[in-house]
């Protein structure tokens, strides 16, 4: 995981998938099978990025300062 997160065009551009294959693995498989939470954020660059963070924990608490 980064603490900066990331964002759509940069998942697809790793791992080189669709743009609706990268949202169908951010929540059938970090959200739905890992029970991990997925927090969006606009960031400074206007760009929204999306962040892991354990279940449970308040949204603004786990990012990072700069994306909060």
């Amino acid at each position: 995981m980064r603490p900066a997160g990331a964002s759509i065009g940069e998942l697809i551009h790793v791992t080189g998938w669709r743009e609706h294959s990268v949202r169908a693995a951010l929540t059938g498989i970090v959200r739905g099978r890992l029970g991990l939470k997925i927090t969006s954020v606009k960031s400074y660059d206007r760009l929204r990025r999306y962040y892991v963070t354990a279940p449970g924990t308040p949204d603004k608490q786990a990012l990072p300062k700069e994306a909060a």
